[in-house]
């Protein structure tokens, strides 16, 4: 089983999900030592330029939503209209097997990519933003004969995270391998990263965040091998 101690930062930009993993590997107690690792990542945004009509203007806040199955958003939306025009808002979703909506709140229903779509005057006026839905990040490690073991200090918008929090381990080609969870010792919170393995050859690692609270998700551009 091998050991290291990393710090894990994550803050936003840009309203995407900027992460950041900074690896310090020291001499440990049983031995070995490391050097140092950076990750930076920013969520992909969809652009969609808003439309003025003579009616008015209305404007997903939004261009995309992550979210996880069972999971729910209030979708928030700026409408600027005259006094006679219906300001009325209707949403509803491309695929209700993927998101469906009650009133503004688009609730996710199984995983997948679909748009969501918010309409008004009729509508005349419309936007949408695109709504990314995660399966569970649920692991069965009995299926694997190897692990790791990180710890990591996590920094969330310069707190530590909260329930709403997911920070998970992949490969390359999206097999999930492990799944943080937090611990206290001494007064001091940190999270604990098992990362499992069918055997013990290297293998190139992403780690990803999903922010419930504010249905966002990040991805690192670099991996940990």
């Amino acid at each position: 089983m091998f050991r290291s101690k990393y710090i894990l930062n994550m803050r936003r930009k840009c309203g995407s999900f900027l992460l950041w993993l900074s690896a310090i590997l020291t001499p440990l107690p049983w031995g070995g030592v490391g050097g140092g690792l950076l990750l930076t990542s920013c969520g992909e945004l969809f652009e969609l330029n808003d439309e003025d009509t003579p009616l008015g203007q209305l404007t997903m806040d939004r261009r995309q939503v992550d979210l996880m199955v069972g999971d729910w958003y209030k979708l928030p939306v700026t409408l600027n209209i005259g006094e006679d025009i219906d300001g009325t808002l209707h949403f509803e979703s491309r695929d209700n097997d993927i998101v469906r909506f009650r009133g503004d709140t688009v609730e996710a229903v199984s995983s997948g990519q679909v748009y969501a779509i918010a309409e008004a005057s009729g509508g005349q006026l419309k936007d949408s933003c695109l709504v990314t839905v995660y399966p569970h990040w649920q692991l069965d490690f009995t299926e694997y004969q190897y692990d790791m073991v990180v710890f990591a200090n996590v920094i969330v918008n310069g707190h530590a995270p909260d329930d709403d929090t997911v920070v998970a381990v992949f490969t390359e080609d999206g097999e999930l391998r492990g799944v943080g969870r937090m611990l206290t010792q001494d007064g001091e919170d940190y999270m604990l990263l098992r990362i499992y393995s069918p055997d013990n050859s290297n293998e190139d690692l992403v780690v990803r965040c999903y922010d419930r609270s504010r249905a966002m998700g990040g991805e690192a551009e670099e991996h940990i091998t």
